[in-house]
């Protein structure tokens, strides 16, 4: 199965904004997006929501559209966020959230074509339903999980010296 143009641009996006949260994490502990590269990941991310609603491997509308759809929602929550604290002293930790989310919505559909075009001759998964793409998901929620406490750790504690 070829990539169609839509289908470039989104995997080259989704890439980039892949790399872009791996660095922010490793270097700031979250996506930050007051930060240039965190500028850069919320267009990448929003560019790679946007052409996957225009992308039907799958039959037409499915799962993958609706992470789509949410992805679009929490960065625009946490961009909302960045302008407006209307949570008080708990906003860093739902924009964090918010901005973590984005990133494990990227990952379950990213794992979904991965597997499902690899091995190019016999790919691992065949279809949707596939226990092995179940497991994978679980995997990657379970880490998503382990990161945010993490990372709200990380933030508590930079809050408590800021002071």
């Amino acid at each position: 199965m070829s990539l169609s143009l839509p289908g470039v641009v989104h995997t080259l996006f989704g890439l980039l904004a892949l790399i872009l949260a791996m660095v922010l994490i490793a270097k700031h502990q979250r996506i930050l997006l007051n930060h240039p590269m965190g500028k850069l990941y919320a267009l990448f991310t929003a560019i790679t929501a946007g052409t996957s609603l225009f992308i039907f491997n799958h039959g037409g509308l499915n799962p993958a559209h609706i992470l789509a759809v949410l992805t679009l929602v929490a960065l625009l929550g946490a961009i909302v966020l960045s302008l407006f604290k209307v949570f008080g002293t708990i906003t860093p930790y739902v924009q964090l959230t918010l901005m973590s989310s984005t990133l494990l919505f990227h990952l379950l559909p990213a794992a979904t074509e991965v597997l499902m075009r690899f091995p190019v001759d016999e790919p691992l998964v065949e279809n949707l339903e596939d226990p092995l793409l179940h497991q994978t998901f679980l995997v990657i929620f379970i880490l998503f999980l382990l990161l945010l406490m993490w990372q709200i750790a990380k933030l508590k504690k930079k809050t408590i010296y800021i002071r």
